[in-house]
């Protein structure tokens, strides 16, 4: 971007403002430096997160990540295969008409935001007849069948995690009981007492509770 935006100013320095200057393909590399940006952002938030980790409600979301990762993964292959389908249809009819859909990354944002139901209908079914077929189509697939599969895949992945939390210990407690012993020894503030810890001695499982509970009701019926 840099050095196109150079070669520009020399370009217009050299001619005193008086030659054409191209500024389509700068426009182009200024839109994919935001892309990126915003690309970067989002892996710094993800690795932010991971800073967080020692607590167990916020190491449920990577453990739950990890979980689903294999069906998840086969899963968005197929969805950006159907996905980038639809796209490319919409762009082919439409790109002369609409601004929504006047190059393809355009097009990949507002297929996006139809998916999340935000559209202009009337527009887009005067440029052309096959247009409501192809919009049913894709919202039959992509926003009820593809995101509940998706949905479903993550919903049963963080199920079987949290059936298996208690096994993980909460980091952020010691750390907080530490801290409270320690303001405590320097006399300001009171020791923290440490939570009590769950293990599957303490915490009978429901199948080992039902015989018990089947004594109790043949007792109560005797």
């Amino acid at each position: 971007r840099y050095l196109e935006t150079s070669r520009i100013q020399q370009l217009f320095k050299t001619s005193y403002g008086n030659a054409y200057v191209n500024l389509s393909y700068a426009a182009s590399l200024n839109e994919l430096y935001i892309y990126f940006l915003g690309f970067l952002t989002f892996i710094g938030i993800i690795k932010f997160l991971k800073l967080l980790r020692f607590n167990r409600n916020i190491g449920i979301l990577g453990a739950t990540i990890v979980q689903c990762w294999n069906d998840l993964s086969g899963f968005l292959f197929s969805f950006f295969i159907c996905f980038g389908s639809f796209v490319m249809g919409f762009y082919l009819l439409l790109n002369k008409d609409l601004d929504g859909f006047y190059n393809f990354i355009t097009s990949i944002e507002t297929c996006f935001s139809m998916m999340l139901g935000r559209f202009q209908f009337e527009d887009m079914r005067q440029v052309s007849a096959l247009v409501p077929f192809l919009f049913v189509v894709f919202v039959c697939i992509n926003s009820w069948i593809l995101i509940n599969m998706m949905l479903t895949i993550i919903l049963k992945s963080y199920a079987l995690v949290r059936y298996e939390l208690w096994r993980q210990p909460n980091d952020y407690e010691i750390i907080d009981f530490m801290w409270g012993r320690f303001m405590a020894l320097m006399g300001r503030g009171k020791a923290t007492k440490a939570a009590p810890d769950q293990s599957p001695d303490q915490s009978q499982e429901p199948q080992d509770e039902f015989p018990k509970k089947l004594d109790d009701l043949s007792m109560r019926v005797d």
